[in-house]
């Protein structure tokens, strides 16, 4: 049987793109940690969400850690960017086991919920149309004992 324990070091943004990144990918929405890539902009064909960690921790509770982040969504119009949203809502709001994996770790999602949002804005330097939402996720790595 599993033990439940917090790594000693991890990196929660990165676990939250990537099981994102799994979840969207038939979707083409691309998903970005921190920050854009120089160059990137949305398209007909590619739309994508940006994850910016909310100041560290919300909480941390052994075994899990609770975490706000806040995701901005793309899209070419801005009805483009709101399904975006839209299917980024879905994914978190499964009522299911979510993992993903994170170099040698494995990270359980078992509960996400949207704190703010969706609140309609424009990317400040390049005017995209984007939605933005906040989100609390919580965190737990399984070990092997």
């Amino acid at each position: 049987m599993s033990s439940r324990t917090l790594p000693t070091s991890h990196d929660t943004l990165a676990a939250l793109a990537a099981f994102l990144q799994a979840e969207l990918t038939g979707q083409q929405i691309q998903v970005h940690g921190a920050e854009l890539p120089a160059g990137w902009q949305p398209s007909t064909a590619v739309k994508g969400v940006l994850i910016q960690p909310d100041g560290g921790a919300a909480s941390v509770n052994v075994p899990e850690l609770i975490e706000d982040f806040t995701l901005h969504s793309y899209g070419v119009t801005v009805s483009a960017a709101r399904a975006v949203d839209l299917a980024v809502f879905n994914v978190l709001h499964r009522p299911m086991a979510r993992t993903a994996v994170v170099g040698a770790s494995t990270y359980y999602l078992p509960f996400a919920q949207r704190t703010a949002g969706p609140i309609w804005n424009r990317e400040p330097v390049t005017e995209w149309p984007r939605w933005t939402s906040t989100y609390r996720v919580v965190f737990s790595e399984f070990a092997a004992p």
